[in-house]
């Protein structure tokens, strides 16, 4: 998720209370694995977006088991990592 700010590394702060709208970064899990990916809609269908392209988007499919943990409202890196 470069294209959006966050790293491999990164500390990322969920909030759990808020209604996740398309457009926003959340934590979801599909079928017991955990993803960030940017919400969309197509139809009724929700989809997970990758902030880079080359990545495929992940339709939610009648059977997955997908549910949002929340949204990511706030990241932190560290930069004295080495």
């Amino acid at each position: 998720m470069e294209g959006a700010g966050i790293f491999c590394g990164d500390l990322l702060i969920v909030d759990k209370g808020i209604d996740a709208k398309a457009g926003q970064v959340i934590i979801g899990v599909v079928n017991q694995q955990p993803l960030v990916k940017y919400l969309a809609f197509v139809g009724c269908h929700a989809v997970l977006r990758s902030a880079n392209r080359k990545y495929p988007d992940r339709f939610i499919m009648e059977g997955d088991d997908f549910d949002i943990w929340g949204v990511v409202t706030h990241s932190i890196r560290d930069h004295a990592r080495n």
